[in-house]
């Protein structure tokens, strides 16, 4: 007895072609992850700053492994808060803000202009033996305000010194913007809270300065200009030191100091003169209580 094989139709020819087809993708696939045949490629985003600020330059690396492989190129894609689109220049050639050529680090910077949320994508493609090797890696980071804002006479706080119950303390506060970092300064006080409980029943209720804009500076411009602070001690306010916050602010800046201030308990001055005039004032008291005590014996 013989048998024949049937001839398979156009559709089971067709079924068999594609899983060949599937079979030989999934042993190159596997041949690339066991290492003997093309590597694949693997990168990562690293930022070289904590933290990102305005008008200050961000230095980004993409580490490529393995590294050397010819004919790799980097393209980039970044978009701002505003949703603009742009590229970052990446180079492993030794050239700055790359510190080593050829070493896999791909090294790129660009100076943010404006607050808010960035995204940068990164491409890394390579042709190896006629396979084309991608690798893309994403990442999001935060550029805040700068701290390029001084504050003249002010150091690193601002120490209003002592004053009594009922008296007012009053201050200039004058930010120093350098230039190009914005067109307006502007700035708040909060309250200045007591640092130590009050003997007795002395009130401590936080002390409220007022802080108003004065006049602009020599330019006539808003970044120029100074504030007055101004803080009155109510009459009943306990003894101690109270502090708070000065925060002063511009479209790529900000900084904030303590401000502080210690309210004194009023105390009676004696000097030789208030003694003088005290016993003065006893001796007459005498004289009289004397005079009104004859008259009465009288």
């Amino acid at each position: 007895m013989q048998y024949s094989t049937p001839s398979p139709s156009s559709a089971g020819r067709r079924a068999i072609c594609l899983l060949g087809a599937l079979l030989l993708l999934a042993a190159r696939t596997a041949t690339a992850g066991d290492g003997e045949g093309v590597t694949p490629l693997d990168l990562k985003l690293v930022s070289l700053q904590s933290q990102a600020r305005v008008g200050e330059p961000v230095l980004l690396e993409a580490h490529v492994s393995p590294g050397g492989v010819p004919g790799l190129q980097l393209r980039s894609t970044l978009i701002t808060p505003g949703l603009e689109v742009q590229t970052v220049a990446f180079n492993d050639g030794g050239l700055a803000p790359d510190r080593q050529a050829g070493d896999g680090v791909w090294t790129g910077s660009f100076t943010p202009d404006e607050l808010g949320r960035y995204e940068i994508s990164v491409l890394a493609a390579a042709t190896v033996d006629g396979d084309l090797l991608t690798a893309r890696r994403t990442t999001q980071f935060d550029v805040l305000r700068g701290e390029q804002i001084d504050i003249a006479g002010a150091g690193e706080e601002l120490d209003l010194g002592e004053a009594y119950p009922g008296e007012t303390v009053r201050r200039t506060v004058r930010p120093v913007l350098p230039a190009g970092r914005g067109r307006r300064v502007d700035a708040d006080v909060g309250p200045l809270a007591a640092l130590e409980k009050s003997e007795g029943k002395a009130r401590t209720d936080p002390l409220v300065a007022r802080l108003t804009a004065a006049a602009a500076g020599e330019g006539g411009t808003d970044a120029e200009r100074t504030f007055d602070l101004e803080l009155t001690i109510p009459t009943d306010q306990g003894p101690g030191r109270y502090e708070g916050v000065l925060r002063v602010w511009s479209e790529y800046d900000e900084r904030s100091i303590p401000v502080r201030v210690r309210v004194v308990a009023p105390t009676l001055l004696v000097t030789p003169r208030t003694l003088e005039l005290g016993r003065i004032w006893l001796i007459g008291f005498v004289e009289g209580l004397n005079c009104l005590l004859k008259r009465e014996e009288k």
